[in-house]
């Protein structure tokens, strides 16, 4: 895979966007050279990111996953076996991700997949290089049904194919799939919404306000708030 001519070119595209307000460091000079970057990059770019969506696929398919999530700065696997860190990260792999991120000195390399099972034993692999990296170009994102590399559009069909699996969605586009510290497990998504549901309709009937009442209802909004599953859209 290949990340140094998309994080470039994504660079210097947000400086142009952002004009002087993006760094301390913008002026004139930084904003035309930001012009120059992208203009002598090309197509470049766009093909490393076609390239990158090929072969992570290839990936998807060796490890039997039956969908993919890629975002700006992660990917997801979902639905296969777990994927070996040494299968993925190859020497070549390594090399070129810290020669990617070289040039910030504040980023750091994660060479190691994220491991998400959920309560049906679903797994969910994650690729993240780096907080500060970017895999694919905005083109290439979406969620992905490995099988016929076609881009799911549908946003409920994506909160669906995942609470299938036993994993709730993590809001944004496009979706993926939520870490258990951000929101919860699908065990304990339904449980909630059970006590969410009871303590509305009690406070509809006693028109009270207990402590576990009003905690309930604040924790079913912040879950919501930021994740969606069946009937949460």
């Amino acid at each position: 895979m290949k990340f140094d001519r998309i994080n470039e070119f994504i660079q210097a595209h947000e400086t142009m966007r952002k004009g002087y307000w993006w760094a301390r460091t913008s002026n004139k000079e930084t904003i035309e050279a930001a012009r120059v970057t992208v203009f002598t990059l090309g197509d470049y770019p766009e093909q490393d990111s076609a390239e990158n969506l090929t072969e992570l696929f290839e990936i998807a398919e060796r490890f039997d996953h039956r969908y993919l999530v890629v975002k700006d700065r992660f990917v997801q696997f979902i639905g296969g076996y777990n994927i070996p860190d040494h299968k993925f990260f190859t020497r070549t792999l390594r090399d070129h991700i810290k020669q990617t991120l070289a040039i910030r000195s504040y980023d750091t390399a994660n060479l190691n997949l994220e491991l998400q099972v959920s309560d049906k034993n679903s797994i969910c692999n994650t690729f993240r290089p780096s907080y500060y990296m970017n895999v694919c170009m905005p083109t290439h994102q979406g969620v992905y049904d490995v099988t016929s590399r076609k881009k799911i559009t549908n946003r409920q069909e994506v909160i669906k194919t995942f609470w299938k699996f036993g994993f709730i969605a993590r809001r944004g586009r496009p979706l993926s799939v939520a870490k258990d510290t951000v929101g919860a497990t699908s065990s304990e998504i339904e449980k909630l919404v059970d006590d969410y549901n009871l303590v509305t309709k009690s406070i509809g009937l006693d028109k009270k306000m207990t402590e576990y009442r009003r905690r309930t209802i604040t924790t079913f909004n912040t879950i919501s708030r930021y994740c969606a599953w069946p009937g949460t859209w």
